[in-house]
């Protein structure tokens, strides 16, 4: 059985484990309680007590050691039945100069009239148990549990948030601030070494750049007691760069100068300068040179234009990430490129590696993926387009995946997925394989996968069960208006005929949820044969006839077959009919 133990310690958490430990105690159900402070100022020389109101005084000393150590007298008990339960995180800034606790919703506090004193104790204790001075820089800690005490009141003993507390600041001790030159249009990793390989837009009227002069801070102690010499701070240095027409420098006093942005554009700096365009031009991007690169695709204005230097070297080199509203390219995009445009033009070899996304698309020769609303592909060498309208001169190994298709040379090794019109000037090859899908359609294609995670999800009833389960739905429904009229029946029990109602009304629910279940797998399976159903819309147009060893197929999204037929020569026009219930390929 545990007793109360009162000694004195400097480190009051190890105190409690040797208590923990000899008393088998659990660590959480050991209290404590602080009924005395001394104060002993250790230097490197010499301990000495001293007394509690000459510690803010305390100068600089040459010692390698000055700070303030509490002793405490320290009470140690089993806890009884806490008066309140606070879950919290207690965080101390980097210069050790202020604490917090953030108090979470999972805590478990009543209002009564001495929670505000109570809560100011334990909070002591809190630091206590940190090391950090108890009864010091402690203005902030007594408002904000005074104003935690009135939430607490206000909110019926509620925590709806986190709370955040100030358990200790404004030591004597302030932490000089150096120097800062802030460019804030950049992501926090990166700063004036990244300057020259970066590209961001920027509004008019927006600070890109903050420099603010450093101060001399103060020598004191911090929140635990550790005596602080402030550091030197150097003089201020000018901005050292220029500006262009475009940006402004504004010198708000002394301490503080800020750059703004004139107008809208894409910010760069070039030659120890920034300056604001709308048109930007490359002679090639490398991922090297290139750290970073925003512009907004809704940004109208902003034209990127990239250019190879010189024959046979690329225009992007790999790895790097490109995103604007246009971009025209002069030259070959290397492996690992991704490129995000609204209107995206390239008339070189794209690897097959690269990613392009686009709204419109002109390219010249695609050997990695596009994925665009239009594209127009003058040649497709195993190339990937997924898109709307796809107009290509020339494939060969190619994948398509759109609702409108238009190949003047079909050469081998294709892969053809449409969902509404198909034409091919020239078949010169062989092994194509065409499929009339509608999961090429890019919109289709995500009802389609709800459809079918849905019909996946429905409680499976067997087709003998449901006639018995419509039947007896129709029964307890009759069965529910019967027990209803009855409630007014003087010569029923009302008891029982309640007991009655809520059992029918059990089943009635148990049913209908059973009936609901059925109706919503007819509606999925019913939008799925509708869209099987435009595939008597779609057509293959066959400029100058069939030819080869090549396959088309019809594929279906809810029967999960296909129909398949390999054209002769003469064919020129494809399509599905259903007669007398059979679908057929309609070869004219």
């Amino acid at each position: 059985m545990s007793q109360k133990v009162i000694v004195k310690t400097f480190d009051i958490l190890e105190t409690i484990k040797k208590y923990s430990s000899k008393y088998k105690v659990d660590l959480k159900n050991v209290g404590f309680s602080i009924t005395d402070i001394s104060y002993i100022h250790k230097t490197k020389l010499s301990n000495k007590i001293i007394k509690k109101e000459s510690i803010l005084g305390i100068k600089s000393r040459q010692d390698d050691v000055n700070q303030i150590q509490q002793k405490f007298n320290i009470k140690l008990f089993r806890k009884d039945k806490a008066k309140f339960i606070i879950s919290h995180r207690v965080f101390i800034n980097k210069d050790k100069t202020e604490a917090f606790s953030v108090v979470s919703p999972k805590s478990k506090v009543r209002y009564y009239d001495n929670l505000e004193k109570d809560l100011i104790e334990y909070f002591n204790e809190e630091k206590a148990k940190r090391k950090m001075l108890v009864s010091f820089f402690d203005d902030d800690m007594i408002r904000d549990i005074s104003l935690f005490v009135e939430y607490v009141k206000t909110n019926n003993n509620r925590l709806p948030k986190n709370t955040k507390i100030c358990i200790a600041s404004k030591a004597n001790y302030i932490a000089s601030v150096e120097n800062n030159l802030s460019y804030n249009y950049l992501p926090k990793n990166m700063g004036k070494n990244d300057l020259v390989n970066c590209y961001c837009f920027v509004k008019a009227k927006q600070q890109v750049i903050l420099y603010t002069q450093g101060s001399k801070g103060k020598s004191g102690l911090d929140i635990c007691g550790n005596y602080m010499k402030a550091k030197d701070i150097r003089v201020k240095e000018d901005l050292s760069f220029n500006v262009s027409k475009n940006l402004e420098i504004i010198n708000d006093d002394d301490t503080q100068s800020q750059v703004i942005a004139k107008i809208d554009g894409v910010l760069v700096f070039k030659n120890e300068e920034f300056d604001i365009k709308s048109i930007l031009s490359f002679s090639s991007l490398d991922f090297k040179a290139v750290r970073y690169f925003n512009v907004p695709l809704d940004i109208e204005d902003v034209v990127i234009n990239i250019k190879s230097r010189r024959e046979f070297e690329n225009a992007i080199n790999s790895g790097v990430i490109l995103k604007a509203h246009n971009i025209n390219i002069q030259g070959d995009i290397d492996a690992g490129v991704t490129i995000v445009a609204v209107n995206l033009s390239c008339d070189g070899n794209i690897h097959r590696s690269a990613i392009l996304r686009a709204k419109n698309a002109k390219l010249k020769i695609l050997k990695g993926k596009l994925k665009a609303e239009n594209a127009t592909i003058k040649t497709m060498e195993n190339g990937l387009v997924i898109g709307d309208s796809v107009e290509v001169v020339r494939s060969v190994g190619g994948e398509f995946r759109a609702r409108e298709i238009k190949i003047n040379f079909l050469h081998s090794n294709n892969i053809i997925k449409c969902s509404k019109t198909l034409e091919i000037g020239i078949m010169k090859g062989d092994n194509n394989d065409i499929h009339m899908s509608m999961n090429a359609d890019m919109e289709l294609k995500a009802d389609i996968k709800r459809y079918k995670e849905e019909l996946l999800n429905v409680k499976e009833i067997e087709p003998r069960n449901v006639p018995i389960i419509k039947r007896k739905y129709a029964e307890h429904k009759k069965k529910a208006q019967i027990l209803e009229a009855q409630i007014g029946d003087t010569s029923k029990n009302p008891k029982e005929i309640q007991k009655r109602i809520l059992l029918n009304q059990n089943i009635l629910n148990a049913l209908k949820g059973d009936i609901d279940a059925l109706k919503h797998k007819h509606n999925l399976i019913s939008n799925l044969k509708k869209i099987d159903e435009l595939l008597y819309q779609t057509k293959i147009i066959l400029k100058n006839g069939w030819n080869g060893d090549n396959i088309v197929m019809y594929d279906y999204i809810h029967k999960k077959e296909n129909i398949r037929a390999t054209p002769k020569k003469l064919i020129k026009y494809i399509s599905l009919v259903n007669n007398d219930n059979k679908d057929t390929i309609k070869l004219t």
